[in-house]
């Protein structure tokens, strides 16, 4: 009878077995000897423990490798604690910097706002003395206009008179004369053949202020202490203004808001020195006391 290989190996392990299975039958109970002696198996046979020690081989493959993977990445992100004070220093003199240029930046800030500030001062100032110099250049060519009616005056008015257009003008302004009210003002025109001015052209209004204007009052007194009486009154009816000539009112030179008889009390007109030449006229009371102007014909010669 033909046996195959595997046959035969089959049966060579069973018989090993048995032999093995002969030797131990003397401690296994009775019960299991009446049990074949031997058992024919196809393949090796794996044991349990080589299974267990497998798991924990492959377990302990993956533990190296996390663990691997840990000390690499806590390699990777330590620093020491030399470049950690080092980062820390460099921080420090950074803020330190950092402050540094903000007052730095603060002082020059300020230094431009100060140099700002004196430049606008000294723009301001330099306005200023721009119109001073207007000014003066007004007064100047003011002044020369009345020394020229004073050159044109001399031999055809009386002393202390001024020549416009035909017609001698006197100004009361004199600190050894006292202001006067405005019937007062009349008399002291009258006993000198003359009387309060009348004003009928704008050319007359110019000449008047620039002679009043050229003596300075302004700069001297206030203002409601500086008007000359003029020969013009609504003492008759309210409002309806005439001259000393009975001509009525037809073109005033009032200052803004005015005439506005304050208390029923202002039925006399003057003018002030202003800086509109177009805008000097105030109504006030017949009884204040005021400086004047006189109108008189040049006299014959």
């Amino acid at each position: 009878m033909m046996v195959s290989k595997d046959g035969m190996y089959s049966m060579l392990i069973g018989q090993n077995e048995l032999e093995t299975d002969a030797q131990s039958a003397d401690y296994k109970p009775n019960s299991q000897r009446d049990l074949p002696l031997f058992t024919v198996r196809d393949g090796p046979r794996v044991q349990p423990y080589k299974l267990a020690t497998a798991g924990l081989g492959l377990l302990c493959t993956g533990l190296l490798i996390v663990i691997i993977a840990l000390c690499i990445h806590f390699q990777n992100s330590y620093r020491p604690r030399s470049e950690l004070d080092s980062i820390a220093s460099n921080h420090s003199t950074v803020t330190k910097a950092l402050e540094q240029l903000q007052g730095e930046y603060q002082e020059a800030l300020d230094a431009r706002h100060r140099v700002e500030a004196q430049f606008g001062l000294q723009r301001s100032e330099q306005e200023q003395l721009q119109k001073k110099i207007e000014s003066l250049l007004v007064e100047k060519k003011d002044l020369q206009s009345i020394i020229s009616m004073h050159e044109n005056s001399c031999g055809k008015c009386l002393p202390g008179w001024t020549l416009f257009k035909s017609k001698c003008y006197y100004f009361s302004y004199d600190d050894s004369k006292p202001k006067k009210s405005w019937s007062g003002s009349r008399e002291d025109c009258i006993t000198q053949g003359a009387d309060l001015a009348v004003v009928d052209s704008e050319e007359k209004q110019l000449f008047l202020m620039r002679s009043i204007t050229s003596m300075g009052l302004g700069r001297m007194y206030s203002w409601h202490l500086t008007g000359f009486w003029l020969g013009l009154r609504d003492v008759h009816v309210e409002g309806t203004w005439k001259w000393l000539n009975g001509t009525e009112l037809t073109v005033g030179y009032w200052m803004d808001g005015e005439p506005n008889d304050t208390y029923s009390e202002e039925d006399c007109a003057a003018i002030y020195p202003k800086s509109d030449l177009l805008k000097s006229w105030n109504d006030a009371p017949c009884n204040y006391l005021l400086n004047w102007i006189c109108e008189s014909e040049m006299p014959n010669p």
